[in-house]
């Protein structure tokens, strides 16, 4: 599941326009250009800008957020063996996490200005 923090803004930013919950909630991407929306996420206090995306689209070296404040890089991202709706996240210095293939996952993509 996707943890929605209330303070959140959403935003493409291809077409530059700003988006409610509601608009992107299904897939989290631009009705417009059907490209993830920009997030603005707050992590101790500094602004992020962060996008929600499936597994199978992590790349080795994102910037995975998990509960909240807890971000972790990426090493690899594979379906597991015997589940194949399953993919298994390894992070670096911390351990590997499971989602579902379906789950949307949170990786910041820079600072929000």
């Amino acid at each position: 599941m996707t943890t929605i923090y209330g303070d959140e803004e959403y935003k493409c930013g291809r077409c530059n326009e700003n988006f409610e919950y509601g608009e992107i909630r299904s897939d989290w991407c631009c009705p417009k250009y059907h490209h993830p929306v920009g997030i603005k996420a707050i992590i101790k206090d500094n602004n992020y800008y962060t996008i929600r995306i499936k597994p199978h689209q992590l790349k080795e070296g994102d910037l995975l957020r998990l509960h909240g404040d807890m971000v972790f890089e990426v090493i690899n991202c594979k379906l597991d063996y015997f589940d194949q709706n399953i993919y298994r996240i390894a992070l670096k210095e911390y351990t590997v996490v499971e989602k579902n293939k379906d789950e949307y996952v949170e990786i910041i993509n820079g600072g929000w200005y």
